[in-house]
């Protein structure tokens, strides 16, 4: 039985434990690893949202021992990369998805469909999760000691304008209010019109980047908005400020670029690992001082694009590839929507001195993820039992099969044409 063992069945299970010469072995960035991208993401989001301003906890005997809190609350202003981890993530799996799409469809009206069917796949899981908390919140109204009463009433009728207060709800519930500029129930689903806006734009943006390719694309998107001077941009809730990151992932997608970065030829090695280990580390800790030192997002590519870059390249390179680490944080990914989308119900809206109320801050921030994550499973349970993602898929694919029998049909004509041509000529 020893000889007939393959001769570099050992060499490669050492290789694949040192993340070295995998480069046909791994897909550095496959569903697995963005999932657990997204697993470091919402971690990374939790944190932001419960220190990056000392007015958030004050009130709070709160000790970030053995660190100093004034570190501690610059590195939960630079978690806001968590951000741009989703945006990238979006603009890979996006580019992947339409390029299968495009290679059998081409005209305008396939791309709309397409982004029809991107919303109703993007804002479904969002919609379902906004009534649930429409519930919650009329619910938590009715009780006596709830410490955020009338909060419905507040957001969306406080002009005492019924009809108008259904119309903010309703274009807050299409996951547009963002865009628009209208109320939300909750401030944390300003990214929801970002996801639609990318989704939507996918297709548009594969094209125009065809046409110029990838690196001319990127260009524009870096000096376009800088000699138009739209401010916007930069401020912190802009959809157009994750725009660049978010075409840096379908770059990625499109060249393979991470792919050859991690494990192509010689930077495949042992000493070139160890050479890209420490030079990455000390990369985003030059660009983390840079981030808390800039003022008022003056070079958001580096604090929104470049730094983030980075990690991504370093988590799927050192951390993600980990067996028990990528487990984990995928795990976590999964459920990443639904924590992004209720936490802030309970760090905030209702039980913030539940969170917040611990002697060491890394308590509320480990009680808020878990208590996030398990409402996200029983957010889960009820759609299985429902089976909500299946009448999604069929919505989804009824949208994108609408005309498909027309095309086939063209398709037919076209090849009964051409072979009618091919006969005519042989004929002559």
């Amino acid at each position: 039985m020893e000889s007939m063992k393959n001769p570099d069945e050992e060499g490669s299970f050492w290789s694949r434990s040192l993340a070295i010469r995998v480069g046909t072995e791994r897909n550095y960035l496959d569903k697995s690893a963005s999932a657990a991208l997204k697993g470091v993401a919402i971690l990374l989001m939790l944190f932001h949202h419960m220190y990056r301003k000392p007015s958030m906890f004050d009130e709070y005997n709160l000790s970030f021992a053995p660190f100093e809190q004034a570190n501690m609350v610059d590195f939960a202003i630079v978690c806001k990369i968590c951000v741009s981890i989703f945006a990238f993530i979006s603009g890979y799996g996006l580019y992947l998805s339409y390029s299968k799409f495009d290679k059998a469809h081409e005209n305008s009206q396939d791309m709309l469909k397409w982004s029809a069917a991107r919303y109703i796949k993007t804002i479904a899981g969002f919609q379902f999760v906004y009534i649930l908390c429409l519930i919650f919140c009329s619910l938590m109204e009715n009780w006596q000691d709830s410490p955020n009463p009338e909060y419905i009433q507040r957001i969306f009728f406080e002009n005492n304008k019924p009809i108008y207060g259904r119309f903010l709800m309703l274009i807050d519930f299409l996951g547009l209010a963002n865009l628009f500029g209208t109320h939300m129930l909750c401030n944390a689903w300003w990214y929801m019109s970002a996801a639609v806006v990318y989704g939507v734009l996918t297709p548009f943006i594969y094209k125009y980047q065809k046409r110029l390719g990838m690196a001319t694309a990127l260009i524009l998107a870096f000096v376009i908005p800088r000699v138009l001077q739209i401010r916007s941009i930069c401020s912190t809730n802009s959809i157009l400020g994750f725009l660049f990151i978010f075409m840096i992932g379908m770059a990625f997608a499109k060249s393979g670029a991470a792919q050859r970065w991690i494990c192509g030829g010689q930077m495949a090695s042992i000493p070139a690992k160890i050479c890209k280990f420490v030079g990455e580390i000390w990369l985003i800790h030059i660009l983390n001082k840079l981030y808390v030192a800039m003022p008022e997002k003056k070079f958001w590519e580096i604090q929104w694009a470049l730094l983030p870059t980075v990690v991504i390249l370093f988590l799927c390179e050192f951390v993600v590839w980990l067996p028990i680490v990528r487990s984990i944080l995928s795990f976590i990914g999964r459920h990443a929507t639904n924590i992004f989308l209720i936490h802030l119900f309970i760090k905030t809206i209702y039980f913030k001195s539940f969170i917040y109320d611990h002697e060491n801050f890394l308590t509320g921030w480990a009680l808020l993820l878990v208590i996030s994550l398990g409402v996200s499973v029983i957010i889960e349970g009820i759609k299985r039992i429902i089976r909500f993602d299946s009448g999604v898929k069929w919505i989804y694919s009824k949208i994108l099969c609408i005309g498909d029998s027309a095309e086939k049909n063209e398709m037919k004509n076209e090849k009964t044409r051409e072979t009618e041509k091919f006969k005519e000529k042989q004929s002559v």
